[in-house]
Order: structure tokens, then sequence, then C-alpha cells
């Protein structure tokens, strides 16, 4: 038998060379890419930390609301479900009540899964980068601000309201603080790029 000749180079650069080309990382490309080469592979677009805060407080909110549905569907005689009916009118931005064939139960869970609906919108707009998703966020922003101001401070207002409970004071002032932060970062941002969009060039 022949001797086979088992030879193989040392120097990692014949290694590299003889061996089958693989696929190279995006990290490796651009690693060994120069300052001056091109490289064909798609920028990085960084998203701001206020988007990213905003899109995930609308996806939490509508985690919350189809929980909350849930629970009142699966165990309405828990201390959950009991909470949730004492506070569903400053949960729920408008009036829930019992009809003839359906119980209060079902029509505030279903009131809480359109609120998750609606969340979950105003989320996705942001996650597909739509143009009329700051616009839409910035009125409902808006309209919680005032509904939760005109709950907070009825008897200036000469507004009738339910009374709020101490926990559900704490939720909305929470809430309300929460929607005018997205609400003022998102006109800040506005006013920015109409100011860069009018400076002289």
């Amino acid at each position: 038998m022949e001797p086979m000749n088992r030879w193989r180079p040392v120097t990692t650069e014949y290694q590299e060379e003889l061996a089958p080309r693989k696929r190279r990382s995006l990290r490796d490309r651009l690693r060994k890419r120069g300052p001056g080469k091109r490289d064909d592979s798609p920028a990085e677009v960084r998203i701001p930390a206020g988007i990213l805060g905003v899109t995930w407080f609308y996806l939490l909110n509508a985690a919350a609301y189809f929980v909350s549905g849930s629970v009142l569907l699966s165990s309405p005689l828990s201390d959950i479900a009991y909470k949730l009916i004492l506070h569903g009118h400053a949960i729920v931005p408008f009036p829930v009540r019992a009809l003839d064939n359906v119980p209060l139960v079902n029509m505030l869970a279903e009131s809480l899964f359109i609120m998750a609906a609606i969340s979950a919108a105003v989320a996705v707009l942001w996650m597909t980068r739509s143009r009329a998703a700051r616009w839409i966020t910035l009125l409902y922003a808006a309209a919680w601000l005032i509904r939760n101001t005109g709950y907070l401070f009825a008897g200036r207002f000469g507004l009738h309201v339910p009374e709020l409970s101490a926990e559900a004071r704490a939720w909305l002032l929470i809430d309300s603080f929460a929607e005018a932060l997205i609400f003022c970062y998102l006109a800040l941002t506005l006013r920015a790029e109409a100011s860069t969009r009018n400076a002289p060039s």
C-alpha cells in the first residue's frame, strides 16, 4: 500500500485558504471590513429608548387588560374578581352596566378585552413603524389624561363619579403619570422634528 499523504498546513492562513468557504457572520464581516470598503449587509437601525418604552407600555397594558378579563370569566367569585368589579369604573374609560341577559361580570370582562385590543393595536402601530402611530398615541394619551383628571378632581369640576378607593386613586395617579410622560415625549420629539425641518440649510 502506498503511504497516504496526511500533511496539513500549519499556519492559519493556509488552513483558511484550503478549508471550504463558510458563511461569515455579520460580526466577522464588520470586523474584517476596512474603513473604505463597501459592504452589502443592511445597516442596523437603532430605535430610540423612548419609542421602545412607549411600545412596551402599551404591550404591558394590553396584557394586563387581557389577564384581568380572563380572571373575571374564569374565577368570577374570587377576591381579585371582586376588586376588579369594585374598581371597574376606574379601569375602563366608558360606563359598564349589566344587561337583561348578561351579568355585570361578563360585560366588564368584554370591556377589558376591548381595552386590551386597543392597547395592543397602538403597540403594533409602533412595532410596524406606522406614520399614524405618533398622532394616534398623542390623542390616546391626551384622552386618558383628561379622563383621569376628571376622576381625580371630580369635586373641583362638579362631576358626579363613584367614590374612589385608595387603591383606585393610586392606580389612576400612576397611569396619569405614565400617560403624561408619553404625551410630553411625543410632543417634544414632534416639535424637534418640525424645528429641524424648518431650519435653514
